[in-house]
């Protein structure tokens, strides 16, 4: 092979390589990008978005021998320890295959979005997207998808306990019906509603006894059964959390809590530009309605929600920054942690 075209098949040839999930325009490399210029300028970092977890084993393959590395990941409903062994055992697979790792880590926090859910941080922002004249009306809704979204969380850590139980590479398990057994915007209601426990808890169950069923065949026949208990005992555990409680911060998807936020009030207030340049209230039921020529959803609901969050992103990336020095205690340490590791590992 042509040596300069092998060098130049990866435009990119920094110190040290950063992999990360997510894609090229979404808040990891955004965040860790301009947190590494402000705090380590003189580190030629590259942030590789790999889109998965299971991505960024790959891509420490195809590039880890050529750069030393350092691999943050989504928590992503694992307990602490249970992420700390997982990414220790990918580690050492990774260093018997001479691939430079200095270190592989999770997030302490469950997504990155949890870091700018931080009510500091996302109330003035989306208030001024939605232009809300008091920042107080956003806290309020805040406080009340927290409290809606209490047996929700639950099933999406019960879902991926499961994931992480399966004896397979291929750990993609879908979620639940986003209709009938996920929080959804109530026009009569005006509120985000909460679907009761025995339907999300019904639909959770068949959910994981489908998926049960197609991994037996790996010899370890699964007791989907004990999942369900985790999301009963959850469900106990989260009844009284609200704003004040730093769970929902540290352990709950923060995308869906930014996401839930933003469809309660593009359906109160409106958004600008949607269809036009007018602020216009969003009919989330009926962009849900919609179907393409045969017959499929047109899935107009869900772009709509893409549209809100890239907005949105480049001004809650710049208030998470500016909020971040003065944050102190976990958040600011384990962020000043990663410089250091980055950092590191341009010496070694």
């Amino acid at each position: 092979m042509n040596v300069m075209l092998a060098q130049n098949r990866y435009p990119r040839a920094g110190d040290v390589a950063i992999l990360c999930e997510g894609d090229v325009a979404g808040f990891e490399v955004d965040l860790i990008e301009k947190w590494i210029a402000t705090r380590a300028p003189q580190v030629l970092a590259d942030v590789w978005a790999c889109g998965t977890q299971e991505s960024i084993f790959g891509m420490a393959d195809a590039i880890g021998r050529s750069r030393p590395l350092v691999v943050v990941e989504d928590r992503d409903y694992r307990t602490q320890e249970q992420a700390k062994a997982d990414c220790e055992k990918k580690q050492k697979d990774r260093l018997k295959r001479a691939v430079e790792v200095g270190v592989w880590r999770t997030w302490a926090r469950n997504e990155i979005e949890n870091y700018l859910i931080e009510p500091a941080v996302v109330v003035p922002v989306v208030a001024g997207y939605f232009r809300i004249s008091d920042p107080q009306l956003v806290r309020e809704r805040l406080e009340s998808v927290v409290v809606c979204l209490r047996v929700d969380q639950a099933a999406q850590f019960a879902l991926n306990q499961f994931r992480y139980s399966i004896p397979s590479k291929s750990r993609y398990i879908g979620g639940l019906p986003r209709k009938t057994a996920r929080p959804y915007w109530s026009a009569e209601q005006g509120t985000m509603v909460a679907p009761e426990m025995a339907l999300v808890r019904a639909a959770l169950e068949k959910e994981l006894k489908k998926k049960a069923e197609l991994h037996i065949r790996d010899s370890t026949e699964i007791d989907f059964g004990k999942f369900v208990c985790q999301f009963e005992s959850k469900c106990n555990e989260w009844s009284h959390v609200t704003c004040s409680s730093p769970i929902w911060l540290v352990d709950w998807a923060g995308k869906d809590i930014v996401v839930s936020l933003c469809r309660w009030l593009a359906a109160e207030f409106g958004i600008f530009g949607f269809p036009d340049h007018h602020q216009r209230q969003v009919d989330w039921d009926a962009l849900a309605g919609e179907k393409n020529p045969d017959g499929s959803p047109t899935g107009s609901d869900q772009e709509i929600e893409r549209r809100m969050i890239h907005d949105l992103q480049p001004a809650l990336v710049e208030s998470f920054l500016e909020q971040l020095p003065n944050m102190g205690g976990d958040v600011q340490q384990e962020w000043e942690s990663l410089v250091d590791a980055i950092q590191q590992a341009t010496i070694t």
